[in-house]
Formats: structure tokens, C-alpha cells, sequence
């Protein structure tokens, strides 16, 4: 037995396996299967928005028009995987056939479709949505399948790409490029370990590694671990954070920004800035990130800092890469979404001379951590952080420089499928995408499940960075 609602809402047809149909509300009867010998049973319908008309779709593939519904062909002997489901196109001119497998069968005026990585399970049904289709798997996943996707290597000359070239005029960011956007994680101490870990749950070719490291613990730049992530084929991203991570999150009397300004950290930031520039290749590099809040000793909210103290600080070590002729290094100013208590972003920004990317960090915390619940990336990064962060920084490129989504209080998979979905529909201009990908106070990492492996490799390294492994 199957059900269909009139597009009004105000009634359904509800249609029996041997295609019996039965009309309740707002539904008119044009007729039935009920009285032929079927091979195969009826799965499914769809109707003109008109009610004027529907269809009838057979486990193989059969289909049956009614009324003021053409027909405009079936896929009956075609030896397809059992159909689950048909969808009228909104100009009632076609439709689609969905079989089991996730294959998608187009007749009439019906468009090409994207084909996706199937989920585990079957495919339980479908529905339109925009300019493609819904598919709903019995595992619970809902796979969102849009029209074929653009050539991204055509869109990259429209558009910047992360691509960096070096010289001695300093860092550039090409126009065109083979890379265009990128995906990495953002890992702990595990290094390649890890990564090859993310590239194995994502099915994503690395473009990006975003690692940590500290004035505390490391008095080296780590040539080795760079050279490692260029043989990737990546680009490293350091996080260095003035502190000692071993330490109080917010007060550190030693690492405090008039510290650095006042050169009491000089010993580790010019031995740095000397080894960058000896070093030669492209290195980002995410200084005090998240300088907006108060959970680090490097915000001005905490730790004796003061009111201009960031901006000071940032371009004091810039000067000291400078200097050392580093122009190899690309600056990346990172700020999180802001909470109620945050510094507004504008007061924190050091300069479009000192900055090359203004990135943005936001988590779906669920119901693991008391960060506001259940949220979309739309909703976290998009209302909070992104409108800020452009204002603040116009004309800047902008990327993600943390995400993630837990799996406790929703749909992880949907998560990520959406927040792919939303870039490539509303920041088309953010090439790089970095995801926290560590199981730390919640399961932040890709293979926190199966579903969210799948939606990974899908939606994000399919569709929006055409980096499948």
C-alpha cells in the first residue's frame, strides 16, 4: 500500500499493490490497475499538481498514465534493480523512476542527475526538491541529487583558487589553477597516521593539513612534517599558538600579548620566521586563532590583555617573518563565530597588509556540549561568523577553518550533506574547507560513522571539491 498527498494538502490517493487506487479529500479517481493481470506489484505514484492526472509505477519499472498524465515511456524489461519510487517533473512533462540501488531513471523532460556513492541499505523512497531529488535510504540517510555537476575546472577560471605561488614579491594567490578548492582535516599528534586516516574515511584526495603548534613546546619550525604534507600533494596550515598548552587556558602571565609586543618571545618567533624563509615553500600560517573569545590566553578578555593588544602582537611577529625575508608564508587570520561575550571581530582585524585569508571556526555541538544545541552549518557559520568576518575583513579570501558536527541530537550525515550544499549555494568564493577531525569532547571525526563517511565522500568530495580518492 502506498499514499499520495495532493499538492493542496487537502487530500491523498492511497493506492493497493495491484493498483487499486482509492480517493480521500481533494483527490479525483482517473482510473486504475485494479482489474489487469500485473507482473510485477505497483510501488508507487505521483500526480499533476492539478490533480488532473497521475501515474503508477511497477516494481519493474512499469508505468501506468491516468487522466491528463502523458506517458512518456517506462523501463519495463530493462532488467533494472526493483523501482521504489516515481517523481512527476514540476512541469508535469516527465518524470524520474528510482530503483533500489539509488539508480535514477529519466523520461520525458526530466533532467540528468548527478550520480552519488550510494549509502549503505536500499533506497526507500524519493521526493522532488529544487532542480533534483531527495532519496531516502532505509539506513536513515537522505541523499540529496542535483542536476549533473558544473565543470569545476572551467568554473576555476572564474574564480581564486588556494593555489600559492612564491616569489620574491611575497606571496600571491593564482587566478586559475588545477586545485581549486581543498579539503584537510585539522589533527592532533598522530600526523600522516591521521591523515591518512581523514583521507581513507572522507574518500578525499588532502588538499589542505591543518596542524598545531606552540611557543612552549616547539622552538623549531617542523621541516620534516612540512615536507611530509607537501608530498601529499597538500599545503600545511599551522596553527601556532603563543602558550603553553600544559598550562591554565586563560592566565598565563608569560604569554601575554604585551609579551610578544615587548620581545620577550623574540628567541622563538625569529628563529621561526629564519627557518620559514630557509625553508622556501608555502607554509599558512594560523597565528592565536579564535582571538575573539576568552578560552585562550592570547584574547584580549582575559590574561591582563588589553584593548589593542591583538593587532599590536599580530603585527609585530609579521614583521619579524618579514624581515627574515619568509614570504613564503601566507597569514591566516581566524577568528571564531561570536558568542555573547565575544570581542567583535572588526576591533581584532590587523590589517588587508598583514593578512593574505580570513577564516572562520564553527561547531555543531549537539546535545553532547552546552553550545546551543542542535545547529546547521547555515545557522552557526553562516548567521554568526560570515557576514562578521567579511565586514571586518572586506575583499580578504575567506575560508572554514574549523568545523564539525557531533553525531548525539541529529542527523551528522545530514549535517554534512547540507553544509556542502549551502557553500556551493550561497559562498561559492570559500575554497578550502578544514574539518576538526578528532575524536576529543565529542566524535568530531568523519568516521564517527558509517553515514557520515558516506555523506563526506559524497557531498564533499564528489560535488563541492571534485577530490574523490
Amino acid at each position: 500500500m502506498s499514499i499520495e498527498a495532493t499538492a493542496t494538502g487537502a487530500g491523498y490517493w492511497m493506492i493497493a499493490s495491484d493498483g487499486g487506487v482509492f480517493t480521500y479529500g481533494d483527490a479525483r479517481f482517473h482510473g486504475s490497475t485494479g482489474g489487469i493481470a500485473l507482473v510485477d506489484p505497483i510501488v508507487s505514484m505521483t500526480s499533476l499538481d492539478d490533480r488532473s492526472g497521475y501515474w503508477l509505477v511497477s516494481r519493474d519499472g512499469g508505468v501506468f498514465a491516468f487522466g491528463a498524465a502523458g506517458f512518456y515511456g517506462s523501463a519495463a524489461g530493462r532488467g533494472l534493480p526493483a523501482v521504489v519510487d516515481i517523481v512527476a517533473t514540476s512541469t508535469g512533462r516527465g518524470y524520474w523512476l528510482v530503483d533500489e540501488q539509488g539508480g535514477i531513471h529519466r523520461f520525458g523532460d526530466a533532467h540528468e542527475l548527478a550520480t552519488t556513492t550510494p549509502p549503505p541499505g536500499k533506497v526507500a523512497g524519493a521526493a522532488a526538491r529544487g532542480n533534483g531529488l531527495n532519496l531516502v535510504w532505509d539506513s536513515g540517510v537522505v541523499d540529496r541529487v542535483h542536476r549533473q555537476r558544473v565543470n569545476r575546472t572551467a568554473l576555476a577560471t572564474m574564480r581564486t583558487t588556494v593555489d600559492i605561488a612564491v616569489s620574491s614579491g611575497g606571496t600571491s594567490i593564482a587566478a586559475t589553477g588545477p586545485n581549486y578548492r581543498r579539503i584537510g582535516p585539522s589533527i592532533g599528534g598522530g600526523g600522516a597516521a591521521d591523515v591518512a586516516q581523514f583521507a581513507a574515511d572522507a574518500q578525499v584526495k588532502v588538499g589542505v593539513v591543518s596542524f598545531y603548534a606552540t611557543f612552549k613546546h616547539d622552538p623549531d619550525l617542523p621541516t620534516a612534517w612540512l615536507d611530509d604534507i607537501h608530498d601529499m600533494g597538500a599545503l600545511p596550515m599551522i596553527t601556532w599558538e603563543p602558550w603553553d598548552p600544559d598550562g591554565d587556558l586563560r592566565t598565563q602571565p608569560e604569554y601575554q600579548l604585551r609579551d610578544i609586543i615587548e620581545g620577550r618571545h623574540d628567541e622563538v618567533i625569529d628563529r621561526w620566521a629564519r627557518q620559514a624563509a630557509g625553508y622556501g615553500k608555502p607554509i599558512m600560517m594560523r597565528f592565536a586563532h579564535e582571538m575573539n573569545g576568552d578560552w585562550y590566553p592570547w584574547s584580549e578578555l582575559v590574561n591582563d590583555n588589553r584593548p589593542g593588544d591583538f593587532v599590536a602582537a599580530w603585527r609585530y611577529v609579521h614583521a619579524a617573518f618579514e624581515r627574515a625575508g619568509a614570504h613564503n608564508v601566507v597569514w591566516v587570520w581566524n577568528p571564531n563565530v561570536e558568542t555573547p561575550w565575544s570581542i567583535p571581530m572588526a576591533q581584532l582585524y590587523p590589517g588587508a597588509d598583514v593578512v593574505d585569508y580570513a577564516a572562520i571556526d564553527g561547531y555543531n555541538a549537539g546535545s553532547a556540549l552546552p553550545w546551543g544545541g542542535w545547529r546547521s552549518a547555515s545557522s552557526i557559520i553562516g548567521n554568526i561568523g560570515l557576514p562578521e568576518l567579511r565586514a571586518a575583513a572586506p575583499g580578504v579570501p575567506v575560508i572554514i577553518g574549523e568545523t564539525s558536527s557531533t553525531e548525539s541530537g541529529g542527523s551528522k550525515s545530514q549535517w554534512i550533506s547540507e553544509m556542502f550544499e549551502w557553500l556551493e549555494r550561497d559562498h561559492a568564493d570559500i575554497s578550502m574547507v578544514i574539518w576538526f577531525d578528532e575524536s576529543k569532547e565529542t566524535s568530531w571525526n568523519v568516521g564517527s560513522s558509517d553515514a557520515s563517511r558516506w555523506a563526506f565522500a559524497t557531498f564533499g568530495a564528489d560535488q563541492w571539491c571534485g577530490c574523490r580518492r
